[in-house]
């Protein structure tokens, strides 16, 4: 039987992204990106959003990818850890919407008092 027509299943590319082959690990990059972004999509504000978690999602495979005992599919592992990735990144932006809640406000001077400003400063460099 001819190995090269059979598809290459995520256990290989597991063992060869584990020996250090970047070329694996960019198959199982391709192999799920596609999947995990159209998830990811329906539960965050923006596409940039959505390519920030994904781009910390492998990155955090690739970091760990000695650790991690995939027997067939990787499929549950990345779906598990963008999942995670995403209530970081809401809890992320809870603490920073409880932190700006928490600074004092100070209201913004007017239009009006800005051009002012400008304007005096203007004409006291003018006399100079």
């Amino acid at each position: 039987m001819n190995d090269l027509l059979l598809p290459v299943t995520d256990k290989k590319l597991m063992i060869a992204a584990c020996e250090g082959s970047e070329q694996a690990f960019g198959k199982l990059y391709e192999r799920y990106w596609h999947d995990l972004y159209k998830i990811a999509y329906r539960r965050l504000s923006s596409e940039e959003d959505v390519k920030d978690v994904l781009q910390e999602t492998f990155i955090s495979l690739w970091k760990n990818i000695h650790h991690i005992s995939v027997d067939e599919n990787i499929g549950g592992y990345l779906y598990t850890s963008l999942r995670n990735k995403i209530f970081n990144y809401y809890e992320k932006k809870q603490v920073r919407l409880k932190t700006l809640m928490s600074q004092p406000f100070h209201p913004v001077e007017s239009e009006d008092q800005v051009y002012s400003l400008l304007h005096t400063k203007e004409l006291k460099l003018a006399i100079r």
